[in-house]
């Protein structure tokens, strides 16, 4: 063993000028030592950062809130849920322990390892706090829903069985999208695995900012909003969303209630977070472009590069960039694949004025030559593909009832 371990250690030892002659077994014995002086380090600034968590759960929790529109059930076996708790006396929260009882279940090592991010108490910490904040347990409510019980967790839906959930994915799904199941459509759904609902949280620093500035944004009586220190400056502009006006009047409009300001505010607050971070870079991004019966045509590849300039939450200068208070975002895309769109360029000016229209220049590589484009057209396709400016970012018009007058309507109360 000794004359083996001598030959192992003479041939895998590193033939660089700088370290030949050290031996693989005392390479590894350095950055064993300073492998561990990072772990501790790493451990110490993690204990410093995230303090201790006394987690008191109660599997009955409902959260409070003044309109009271949560279906109340008496305890799970009401619900048309599987009993998600593999061990009722375990403190972690209810999103935590369904999913983690459901990927164990499974086996799957992506979702099982999913499930223990979950399970960190940063994670569990944060998500508390945003529940608290928001009044709901979106988990919860879709765990108790009797809309579509057949769509539980672990259900497979393919292109062969889907006349089996047909009914539960015509009341989840728009119609666009279901009908990707069936054969006749443009890009197909092969298979769906229907998971655990889970939450959607933002970061430490949107919390922040929303609890700051709580109750500070407002909208005008056309629905707009304006980005200025007086009102919207950061975080989530309207974090309560009621849930319904009456669970057992499925007719009833949350308009009737609330009024059109509850469209409003969810149209404001996807607009404020649909780039989702302060800083966003993609390079490349791809856009596979197929044909109408699924099949690659041609691949095209983009730079993309956004930056929030105001209302930033996570990184500095926050909660705006000093010097230009008048710009709330600046973003630009750079064609590279493959060469008859190599070389386009565009970059787009949003500002916070809510009527003054964004500034859209680009860059023609055929022409040479730079080209101002209407900042409040976005039906436009995006070079020789289906895909619209409009489509690019959800929002990519400016909400502004001069530049082109919408209507918010909200609809009928759904669980």
């Amino acid at each position: 063993m000794k004359i083996i371990k001598t030959k192992m250690e003479d041939l895998f030892q590193v033939k660089t000028k700088r370290w030949e002659g050290i031996s693989m077994k005392r390479l590894i014995q350095v950055l064993s030592v300073v492998l561990s002086m990072l772990f501790i380090l790493g451990s110490v600034s993690i204990a410093e950062e995230v303090p201790s968590l006394n987690l008191k759960y109660n599997p009955q929790y409902r959260p409070e809130r003044k309109d009271k529109c949560i279906p109340q059930y008496k305890d799970w076996k009401e619900a048309n849920w599987p009993v998600p708790f593999e061990d009722p006396n375990s403190k972690l929260p209810f999103w935590v322990r369904n999913w983690n009882y459901w990927a164990r279940k499974t086996g799957n090592k992506e979702w099982i390892a999913w499930g223990r991010r979950l399970a960190k108490p940063e994670a569990i910490k944060l998500g508390l706090e945003w529940i608290k904040l928001n009044g709901i347990d979106c988990s919860k409510i879709v765990a108790l829903s009797k809309i579509a019980p057949e769509m539980r967790p672990g259900v497979v839906i393919t292109q062969q069985n889907w006349k089996k959930y047909e009914k539960g994915l015509k009341e989840l799904w728009p119609k666009s999208l279901w009908l990707r199941l069936t054969n006749n459509c443009y890009i197909p759904i092969r298979k769906v695995t229907i998971c655990p609902t889970q939450h959607i949280y933002k970061s430490k620093g949107v919390l922040y900012w929303t609890k700051k500035y709580l109750n500070h944004a407002h909208i005008d009586k056309e629905g707009m909003m304006d980005l200025s220190k007086d009102n919207y400056v950061a975080g989530v502009p309207f974090p309560f969303v009621p849930t319904c006006a009456k669970w057992d009047d499925p007719k009833m409009s949350l308009g009737e209630r609330y009024g059109d300001k509850y469209a409003w505010w969810i149209v404001h607050d996807m607009d404020r977070l649909i780039v989702g971070q302060d800083h966003l870079s993609f390079n490349p991004i791809i856009l596979p472009l197929h044909d109408r019966h699924a099949k690659l045509e041609r691949t095209q590849k983009w730079g993309l590069y956004w930056r929030v300039y105001w209302g930033r939450m996570d990184l500095p200068p926050m909660p705006y960039v000093p010097g230009q208070e008048d710009i709330e975002s600046k973003g630009s895309v750079v064609a590279t694949y493959p060469f008859d769109v190599r070389g386009f360029a565009a970059t787009r000016w949003r500002y916070c004025d809510k009527n003054k229209e964004a500034l859209f220049m680009c860059y023609l590589p055929a022409l040479r030559r730079t080209r101002r484009l209407s900042g409040s057209d976005t039906q436009d396709p995006i070079l020789g593909t289906d895909l619209t400016w409009e489509d690019w970012k959800a929002w990519w018009q400016k909400i502004s009832q001069k530049i082109w007058p919408s209507k918010a309507v909200t609809l009928r109360a759904e669980e």
